[in-house]
């Protein structure tokens, strides 16, 4: 009886969370101003807690021209669950984990068995999404049931094998992160520890949507930020040759074309071997 309840229930949640989307997106909401992420190594921006219920969308629009990037990352303050979206040989991709949680007691953390409570991993191999076009990503966690949406028509579900589906608290779950990390944010303090070496997303974000405390579903503001440039201009394939020497990647800035250089070359184009060339 219980479990019909909840079922009951999960369906009209995603019936609201369906008219709420058509609210958004379907009935003429104006769009939300574009931020443009340099992709430098230190490039990310930070918005306010997304609040967890029985029912949760986040949605965003992306624009980029780079195969691989962090996109977003959230997790639960490090003890075991995350959301990390990233885009992987142009296909957007999601791993989560949901209801490994550990308790805090004093200053010590215990970990709780997680009953095979493992990472998973859901991609759309139907959109390339790294064409330089602006494209919607829907993330959906409804119980157990996880649904990544990319635009209108392709949706991938996945339905958890497990009796807990809790992400966190709202005391313990962190920012979003949208684009990349802070570089000070140390990668042994995250759930996932990897998503902190993903390269960082260089392109355009806009209509970033999900329910804060206390204004309910709305596009949240930036808290904070780092290398976000004022326009969407891409100075690296404006010559037939690489700008950066040595491997460097190539990234756009308001004042042009920048380096992110590999390890053991400097200088502004990364020509050099030597430090404070």
């Amino acid at each position: 009886m219980v479990k019909q309840r909840q079922r009951r229930l999960y369906k009209s949640c995603v019936g609201v969370s369906a008219f709420i989307l058509l609210a958004l997106f379907g009935f003429g909401a104006g769009p939300v101003s574009a931020i443009t992420l340099e992709g430098s190594g230190s490039s990310y921006a930070r918005f306010p807690r997304w609040h967890q219920a029985f029912e949760n969308v986040l949605s965003v629009e992306l624009r980029t021209t780079k195969p691989n990037a962090l996109l977003i990352y959230i997790d639960d303050s490090g003890l075991g669950n995350f959301y990390e979206i990233s885009i992987f040989e142009g296909k957007i991709r999601l791993q989560f984990r949901l209801g490994a949680r550990q308790l805090k007691n004093n200053a010590t953390a215990t970990q709780l068995a997680l009953n095979g409570t493992t990472a998973k991993l859901m991609q759309i191999e139907e959109v390339q999404v790294d064409d330089g076009q602006w494209h919607r990503v829907v993330l959906y966690h409804f119980w157990e049931t996880v649904k990544l949406q990319v635009d209108q028509s392709v949706v991938f579900s996945k339905v958890l094998d497990q009796q807990d589906f809790v992400f966190a608290d709202y005391e313990q779950s962190s920012d979003v992160y949208v684009g990349g990390l802070p570089v000070a944010m140390q990668a042994s303090s995250l759930s996932f520890p990897f998503a902190k070496a993903l390269p960082r997303f260089e392109g355009s974000i806009r209509n970033l949507i999900y329910r804060t405390v206390p204004h309910g579903i709305t596009a949240p503001s930036i808290l904070q930020a780092d290398g976000i440039r004022e326009s969407d201009n891409d100075y690296c394939t404006t010559t037939t040759t690489s700008y950066c020497s040595g491997h460097g990647i190539c990234y756009s800035s308001d004042t042009g074309p920048m380096c992110n250089c590999n390890l053991g070359r400097y200088g502004d184009t990364c020509l050099s071997d030597i430090e404070n060339f």
